[in-house]
């Protein structure tokens, strides 16, 4: 094996293996075993990370208490970013909502994220409409409306890929999708 970084852990693991017969089948043998204790031990689970935080104020508290329903035991902060899954979330991401007639249901402008008992994520965003599919640029062209704010759960977002906006010279905008809806 030439060196790489990514050949790094098997290079060590050939040469401290004293099989020479099928070192292949040895190494994947290896990699299996260390893939199955990383399942058995469930380190794949909801590793959640977040960053700053900072306490709610009341009249935002009660707002968010207030349009989704939520009880008072649990605490909310308001984070400035959030990584779920290696999925990171910041602040102006735009993630898909919803499908309406094979159309995307956007939204734009993550105002801010807040955090939710030990695990929920809300944001605070909002909608776009979706104005069609461009097969040209095969991304969605989407009109910000001037205020149509939501808050929306993460478990609830159709899919949990932020998208890209790209911006074209005469001022349309356009909604790239990272993966197949």
């Amino acid at each position: 094996m030439r060196y790489e970084a990514k050949h790094r852990i098997s290079k060590i693991s050939a040469r401290s293996s004293f099989n020479r017969r099928n070192i292949c089948k040895t190494l994947a043998i290896k990699h299996q075993l260390q893939l199955n204790d990383i399942f058995t031990k469930g380190l794949l689970c909801n590793n959640l990370v977040i960053g700053p935080s900072k306490i709610l104020h009341c009249s935002k508290y009660n707002l968010i208490k207030s349009e989704l329903n939520l009880s008072t035991e649990e605490t909310s902060i308001r984070i400035s970013w959030a990584e779920l899954k290696g999925t990171r979330y910041k602040v102006n991401s735009i993630l898909t909502r919803d499908l309406d007639d094979d159309n995307p249901q956007f939204v734009y402008s993550v105002k801010n994220i807040y955090m939710y008992g030990s695990e929920n994520i809300i944001f605070e965003c909002n909608l776009l409409n979706t104005v069609g599919f461009n097969e040209h640029l095969h991304a969605f062209e989407i009109e910000i409306p001037v205020s149509n704010m939501c808050f929306i759960y993460q478990d609830s977002l159709i899919s949990p890929i932020p998208n890209t906006l790209n911006v074209t010279p005469d001022g349309v905008r356009y909604v790239t999708v990272r993966d197949p809806l």
